[in-house]
């Protein structure tokens, strides 16, 4: 599995448009999520798992037709569980948190569908 820089997204524009149509959806939430986690101390680098099934990584938040959601299936995680079960090899943990630190304003995304097991970086919306 690969660490993408947010700005490198090589997926088919039809898949991050699946991703961003649900993202937009519930972003809010996984924002008050993300900071929730870092206000408790229980990590500093929240991930969130896009799945095209339902996944053993994570805490299960949403599933498909829950919040509007039409694709997808989301769970929260943290870079710890990750390392944990091996999806981040320590070797690869300083260069993951590089890239993290560099979308601090940006949700992390693992998306796992049948093409693709990738991070990505997608910003919040702006308040209004």
């Amino acid at each position: 599995m690969s660490v993408l820089d947010h700005t490198d997204l090589d997926y088919d524009p039809q898949l991050l448009g699946r991703i961003t149509s649900d993202f937009v959806k519930i972003a809010d939430v996984l924002l008050e999520a993300a900071h929730e986690l870092r206000q408790r101390k229980m990590t500093d680098f929240p991930i969130f798992i896009f799945s095209e099934m339902p996944t053993k990584i994570g805490t299960p938040f949403f599933k498909p037709n829950e919040k509007g959601l039409e694709y997808w299936h989301v769970a929260a995680s943290s870079v710890e569980e990750f390392l944990a079960r091996q999806i981040i090899v320590h070797e690869a943990l300083d260069t993951f948190k590089s890239v993290y630190k560099q979308a601090a304003e940006q949700a992390c995304l693992l998306v796992i569908n049948d093409k693709v097991n990738h991070f990505v970086f997608l910003p919040f919306p702006a308040e209004e």
